[in-house]
């Protein structure tokens, strides 16, 4: 008998513990990624015509692919943003291969590259060079700082939805 009231009782605290364990999961799968939409809503993704599109949210695999490769926008706002700067930076782009072609040489310690920089402090569109510091830039890197002033004052309006200034 003694047995059996020890059982129930371990039962009893195997349950408690299971419910314990239930509540936290329940808790971490209602805590919501800021980043993901709520299920049953929808979100707005970049097609491979890069045109918006609205998308049914289910979490599903296409629905994470989306939020790996930064797809996946929540605001129609923000994906109007996103797109139009990335025909800027693809405007600049191809503007920089058909006029500036450059191939920067990490291994050349001496070689200057130029690039292109929102100063915060000033509110200037600058150049800026490197020699060894792969810094990030949208656009890339110049052989000549007349090249970066051109890109300035040809595509000033562009540079600013980059920088978003």
């Amino acid at each position: 008998m003694q047995n059996l009231e020890k059982l129930k009782k371990e039962y009893q605290n195997l349950n408690e513990q299971i419910q314990t364990i239930g509540e936290t999961i329940k808790k971490l799968e209602e805590k919501k990624n800021p980043l993901m939409p709520k299920k049953g809503s929808y979100y707005w993704s970049i097609n491979i015509n890069g045109n918006k599109e609205k998308v049914d949210y289910y979490n599903d695999a296409t629905d994470k692919m989306r939020l790996a490769a930064s797809n996946m926008f929540l605001t129609e706002q923000s994906i109007d943003k996103e797109i139009e700067k990335r025909k800027a930076i693809q405007k600049i782009k191809t503007y920089i291969a058909m006029n500036f072609p450059f191939e920067s040489d990490w291994d050349d310690d001496d070689q200057l590259k130029y690039s292109i920089v929102y100063n915060t402090t000033d509110g200037m569109i600058k150049t800026n060079y490197t020699c060894q510091t792969k810094a990030q830039t949208q656009i890339g890197f110049l052989k000549e700082i007349e090249d970066c002033q051109t890109i300035i004052n040809k595509f000033e309006k562009e540079l600013r939805i980059i920088f978003d200034v």
